[in-house]
């Protein structure tokens, strides 16, 4: 069986990262399959807010999404948006994987009535005992946050 896995990288993670490490990872493992990819990195610029009940914020839109999964068996992800549309569109996916901590961008709900598999960085987090630790520097070009992410507290 051939498996086809889409990767999508965004400014912080690109999608050939993903890949190489993936790679790497099914060289360890002696998966004997064909593998197939299909990437696509989102810019900065694609940050679109989506104000749904599915998803909440996302780099780029469901179509480009749709357009490179279609066959997919695998999706990979840390911002890219996976909604109601994407996975009935995706009728080959059996796993949502999602490099973010609150997976905001995936509706987790559906694909579980679907039966597609997902897999969350949060969950993976549990299972680390030592420190994490984080880079601090100096920022030369700042974005300020989204307006929706401005005063977080004082919303709720």
């Amino acid at each position: 069986m051939k498996i086809e896995i889409s990767i999508f990288g965004d400014p912080f993670i690109p999608a050939e990262l993903i890949k190489s490490s993936l790679i790497n990872e099914i060289k360890r493992l002696k998966i004997k399959n064909r593998i197939s990819f299909k990437m696509k990195n989102f810019k900065d610029s694609q940050l679109v807010p989506f104000n749904s009940k599915e998803i909440s914020e996302a780099f780029g839109k469901p179509k480009e999404v749709i357009k490179i999964s279609k066959k997919s068996h695998i999706l990979i992800t840390t911002f890219a948006p996976v909604n109601r549309e994407v996975i009935e569109n995706c009728k080959n996916l059996l796993v949502i994987a999602c490099g973010r901590g609150g997976p905001i961008n995936i509706n987790i709900d559906y694909a579980s009535k679907k039966n597609i598999a997902t897999k969350m960085i949060e969950k993976e987090n549990l299972k680390l005992s030592g420190k994490v630790v984080t880079k601090i520097s100096i920022v030369k070009n700042y974005c300020p946050a989204e307006e929706y992410h401005q005063r977080y507290l004082e919303k709720r």
